[in-house]
């Protein structure tokens, strides 16, 4: 926003989806589908099959919603997953308000002193299973983290998508593997079009 935007005397280039393509892995029971659609439209779907973090389900139906109801949505993960996160020298950036840490079991004394020296602050659970009270950007924000998620993954395939994404259960390994699909399918059609010519325009040569 602060750049600016500039008009090119070029329309963009968009991969339209035509037909159904789907993406799905079994170990993570993940599914990751495209659909035709006039927008780029984004669908998730979040379940750990947890009594505290429930199942969650965010929609984006235009990217010019974006700012307002994805961007500032926040990364989450369970309790139990910090300490081996933090032992493979991951979330070094990560604190109790960048980021939702949600507990789905009762923490002990131990443990409570152990992130307390983590963190550097006095540790407590909510009613609501997050640590510290902290307040949720939105009342599903783990889910629109996982669609802001798709959105970042799928900028990698380097051309912009026109259709719908329909996502469950899903993380950036899989939000990868399905844009290196996408972009194998997106190449190879790129590849049998012909050439865009206006026979309109004065030739470079004649016959």
């Amino acid at each position: 926003e602060k750049a600016g935007i500039k008009k090119l005397s070029k329309k963009r280039k968009y991969y339209k989806i035509q037909k159904e393509i789907s993406f799905y892995d079994k170990d993570s029971d993940t599914k990751i589908s495209a659909y035709p659609s006039e927008e780029y439209q984004i669908e998730t779907t979040v379940d750990y099959n947890s009594e505290i973090l429930k199942e969650q389900n965010a929609t984006l139906n235009s990217i010019k919603d974006f700012k307002n109801e994805i961007s500032s949505a926040r990364t989450f993960c369970f309790l139990h997953e910090i300490e081996a996160l933090l032992e493979k020298g991951l979330i070094k950036g990560g604190d109790l308000y960048n980021a939702v840490v949600i507990s789905d079991r009762d923490i002990s004394k131990d443990q409570k002193l152990k992130l307390k020296n983590i963190f550097n602050k006095e540790i407590h659970v909510n009613k609501s299973g997050v640590l510290n009270n902290i307040e949720l950007r939105y009342e599903i924000e783990p889910a629109r983290h996982k669609l802001l998620d798709v959105i970042g993954d799928l900028t990698l395939i380097g051309m912009p998508i026109q259709g719908k994404i329909i996502a469950s259960k899903l993380g950036h390994k899989n939000n990868i593997k399905f844009a290196k699909y996408l972009k194998e399918i997106i190449m190879g059609d790129l590849n049998k079009k012909a050439p865009e010519i206006d026979f309109q325009q004065e030739p470079f040569l004649d016959k």
